[in-house]
């Protein structure tokens, strides 16, 4: 029996600043499974960036899966399709180890919040996810099954974290010590407006000369 679960999370940034989050998010505090991430294919068609890549993973199991694992890794594929027209990145993952015992797949679209629809934010992105979970080992599928959901649900959290931290660093922004799950993410959103004021102040700062130069000259005249 397959298991699914799907979930959503707003990031306070812009859909651009994700997308290139996206490509520099590991290493992070979050993410210290992930061992390694190469691209293997990369191609624009029609406008749309296609990317596919292999991660490869740490595998922790409880005991009772040593005798379904013998392995501590795994290998991941990861491929993503952007879209700058339409603002939107969709990526689908899948193990290509353990295929015998579990089989996950997950789709997740990262998207420009709109504004008409009820709970979301102007100017923000929201990753909307989807996983499809199941395992094809007699008679313990149930257990397996029902554990790697919590652990998938579990790294969720962790993933959407780690995503934050890397925008963050990106961004220059302090990381913030705990995000909150879900739609609030008030503290991201204050480090965010904090950097935003930053910028804003900063380049007020550098134009300032210029514009004292030109009423200069307009006296002048």
């Amino acid at each position: 029996m397959v298991k699914f679960c799907a979930g959503s999370f707003l990031f306070p940034y812009t859909w651009d600043v994700v997308a290139r989050g996206l490509w520099v998010r590991y290493p992070n505090s979050q993410s210290t499974h992930v061992l390694s991430e190469d691209t293997l294919e990369r191609y624009v068609e029609n406008g749309k960036l296609f990317t596919r890549r292999l991660l490869v993973k740490t595998n922790p199991a409880p005991k009772w899966a040593d005798r379904f694992i013998s392995k501590r890794f795994v290998n991941i594929v990861e491929e993503s399709i952007v879209d700058p027209e339409a603002q939107t990145v969709v990526t689908y993952t899948r193990n290509i180890g353990f295929t015998h015992v579990m089989n996950v797949v997950e789709r997740v679209v990262y998207r420009k919040t709109d504004p008409a629809k009820l709970g979301e934010e102007d100017g923000f992105t929201i990753a909307e996810r989807s996983a499809w979970l199941s395992s094809g080992v007699r008679g313990f599928a149930f257990a397996i099954e029902k554990f790697s959901l919590e652990r998938f649900k579990h790294n969720t959290k962790k993933a959407n974290a780690g995503l934050a931290e890397s925008i963050q660093r990106m961004l220059g922004v302090h990381p913030v010590s705990k995000i909150e799950s879900a739609s609030s993410g008030e503290k991201l959103r204050v480090a965010a407006a904090a950097k935003a004021k930053e910028l804003k102040e900063l380049a007020r700062s550098k134009a300032e000369p210029v514009y004292a130069a030109c009423r200069h000259r307009e006296d002048a005249v």
